[in-house]
Parts: structure tokens; C-alpha cells; sequence
């Protein structure tokens, strides 16, 4: 499974919200991204957002990115400074929670 986190400003989050729902709920990010599992935070200090997402394929969600109807979203959402940086995992484990290490 590949990841991305995404970067960004907004000039009306309200606007962006919007149409990142709207996405969301036409299957749009799950179905031509290609995206498993999303997580929306705020970076405080910077004001920026920071989305996380999990996906199937890092190309397809790099091809979905560079689409005509994802620029024409970027555009309308009036996001800024957009940047993404792309993970491919080596390794997962689940750690044991309220054991105590030998």
C-alpha cells in the first residue's frame, strides 16, 4: 500500500470543504484515486492543512492529481501552495499497548 500527504492553504475553507465532500461522496477520490483512506488536520503553527491519504497505487493517484477535473478543483477550492509527498510502506507492526518492554 502506498500513502501521500498533501500540503496545502486555502482561501475559503468552507468553499474547499465543499467540493472535497462533494468528491468524496460521487466516489470520485475512491474510484479514479484510487484512495483507501483519508485524514484532514490543520498544522497549527502554519495554518496550512495537511492531507493523508492511503491508496491502492501511488501512479493512479498521481494521474488522478494531474487531471484536468482535479487542476479545475484545486483551482475553484482557491488552494495555494499545494505539495505533495509521496511514501511507499516497508514495514508495518502493530505494537502491544500497556506492556511493559522486558
Amino acid at each position: 500500500m502506498d500513502t501521500v500527504r498533501i500540503y496545502f492553504k486555502v482561501k475559503d475553507f468552507p468553499k474547499w470543504k465543499k467540493l472535497f465532500d462533494e468528491d468524496i461522496r460521487n466516489g470520485l477520490l475512491a474510484n479514479q484515486g484510487g484512495v483507501t483512506k483519508f485524514d484532514l488536520q490543520k498544522i497549527p503553527d502554519t495554518g496550512e492543512l495537511s492531507l493523508y491519504f492511503e491508496l491502492k497505487s501511488a501512479k493512479q493517484f498521481k494521474e488522478f492529481l494531474d487531471s484536468d477535473h482535479s487542476k479545475q478543483r484545486v483551482s475553484e477550492g482557491g488552494v495555494e501552495g499545494l505539495r505533495a509527498e509521496y511514501m511507499e510502506r516497508l514495514e508495518e507492526k502493530k505494537l502491544p499497548v500497556g506492556e511493559k518492554a522486558a
